[in-house]
């Protein structure tokens, strides 16, 4: 009997079956743990960020201070996340619910000209405090003149972070 067992144990690791029975000493935590893990990632619940995570604080090392009309540029922003609220980099299928950095262009008199120029996503979950770099390529206006470059963190279909009190962050831009 002993003998059956053993051999039951260990097909159940070796197979790594998750339903063994848990009558076997000591399969319950094991089994349980991996199966908890396992439907905890496998029916993630997404669902819209309190008003209170939308907070960022984003930053760039170096801007371009010239860009050549319709060309694009690839700026580093680093983007901190100052809530309390951990931001998902994933969200449904359609995108929905998933953070990411998005950019706008405005004229020089702060109207804005182009809504959504394109986005980039967050490289992992970006917990509470914590910052990361995030690379974005922006897309120039078609047209030469002065311009203003806004970065600002998105809720896919739900908010900008700025129209819910956060900073964005915003350069100058001459379009050649």
């Amino acid at each position: 009997m002993k003998l059956l067992f053993k051999l039951f144990a260990v097909s159940c690791l070796t197979l790594g079956l998750l339903n063994c029975s848990s009558n076997a000493p000591n399969s319950g935590a094991t089994t349980a743990n991996k199966t908890s893990s396992s439907a905890a990632n496998s029916n993630a619940k997404f669902e819209a960020l309190p008003e209170s995570a939308l907070k960022a604080a984003i930053s760039v090392r170096e801007a371009p201070q010239k860009i050549k009309a319709g060309e694009t540029a690839t700026i580093n922003a680093t983007v901190k996340n100052i809530s309390d609220t951990k931001w998902p980099m994933t969200g449904l299928s359609d995108g929905r619910y998933r953070v990411q950095l998005g950019d706008h262009w405005l004229a020089a008199n702060n109207k804005m000209l182009t809504l959504d120029d394109t986005r980039a996503p967050l490289p992992n979950n970006l917990e509470p405090g914590k910052e990361v770099d995030v690379p974005i390529t922006v897309t120039a206006p078609k047209t030469p003149g002065d311009y203003v470059l806004e970065l600002d963190m998105v809720q896919e279909q739900i908010n900008w972070f700025k129209d819910k009190g956060s900073s964005s962050f915003r350069t100058p831009i001459k379009v050649e």
